[in-house]
């Protein structure tokens, strides 16, 4: 269920929660959004969006907001957690839509830094970022990898975007 699914109650409080939060943990958790329910300090202090990431963090972890995982995804980062959907979905309904493919192209590009092994994940985010041609590198690799695992309706798929 997306935002827009929801009752408008419940979208009310949600945004209230996000708009009780500081202006810099409220924009940082805005730019987290664009990763998705999982987010890296180092990525999003590499989005530039706050000056610095890590009071605004700290925020968002006393308002249970985000919480910080034990281990990370990537070496030499910290990773976080939406502690709800619903609340990562709010945020990123803040966005407006240039922001968000700025933010996207930024996501993407930092993603390939750290060593994204998807790169279907780094497709999407360069098509949602405005950048069809890296999009595409990406994902021509992706339906390359699907189609050498026998995997031939996600080669497909890949293969069309």
């Amino acid at each position: 269920m997306g935002l827009q699914e929801l009752p408008q109650a419940v979208h009310a409080v949600l945004q209230v929660r996000l708009d009780a939060l500081g202006h810099d943990a409220r924009r940082l958790a805005q730019a987290a959004s664009v990763f998705g329910q999982t987010f890296w300090a180092e990525g999003v202090d590499a989005l530039r969006t706050v000056p610095d990431v890590s009071p605004a963090l700290a925020e968002l972890v006393r308002a249970e907001i985000a919480v910080p995982r034990h281990a990370s995804r990537f070496a030499q980062t910290t990773e976080f957690l939406f502690r709800h959907a619903l609340v990562r979905d709010a945020a990123y309904a803040m966005l407006i839509e240039s922001e968000r493919r700025e933010l996207h192209a930024r996501a993407a590009a930092w993603l390939e830094k750290v060593g994204e092994i998807d790169p279907a994940v780094v497709g999407q985010h360069y098509e949602s970022g405005g950048r069809p041609a890296l999009a595409i590198a990406h994902f021509a690799r992706a339906a390359a990898t699907a189609l050498a695992e026998s995997a031939f309706e996600e080669a497909e798929r890949y293969a069309t975007r």
